[in-house]
């Protein structure tokens, strides 16, 4: 999984523009595109998420430093992840998913979740007696929707 943010950085005034990869030393930034008072826009991107033309460049490169701190899955699906609401961004998604979620690595639909659930005995043990009668796809869906939980590449995801 490629953690890399690569940004490419134009000084408003003068359109001096460059690629970097984040994290990077700001002073360099600073210095290839003449910056006096750091006006600079994103004009172009490489990441696992969306940045915006004005987002501030030091948040960026605080970010890139604590990528290789997240896991695949939680990078694969930055985006997902902060669409739904739980995140601002990718910075509060990468310091604070451990507080916040749940995650059911390898649960790609309702049926696997609800097998999941029956194994894992979230309602109780179930006698194997009575396992033919499940409707594990049923079950799965109502604990989604119940949940809130969204299906990610890789596996299931809740809001604690």
């Amino acid at each position: 999984m490629d953690k890399t943010i690569s940004v490419y950085v134009e000084n408003i005034h003068n359109h001096l523009g460059e690629w970097f990869d984040l994290p990077t030393n700001l002073s360099k930034v600073h210095e290839k595109l003449k910056l006096d008072d750091g006006e600079v826009a994103i004009t172009d991107y490489e990441a696992p998420f969306t940045i915006n033309e004005y987002d501030n460049l030091q948040h960026l490169n605080e970010t890139a430093q604590l990528m290789d701190t997240a896991p695949d899955y939680i990078v694969e699906n930055a985006q997902a992840l902060i669409n739904q609401g739980w995140f601002k961004d990718m910075y509060d998604l990468i310091t604070s998913y451990q507080d916040k979620l749940i995650y059911f690595p390898n649960i790609h639909d309702d049926d696997e979740l609800g097998m999941y659930l029956i194994e894992h005995e979230e309602y109780g043990e179930v006698p194997d007696k009575l396992s033919y009668y499940i409707d594990y796809e049923k079950l799965g869906q109502d604990y989604r929707i119940n949940s809130g939980g969204i299906y990610l590449k890789g596996g299931f995801v809740i809001e604690q």
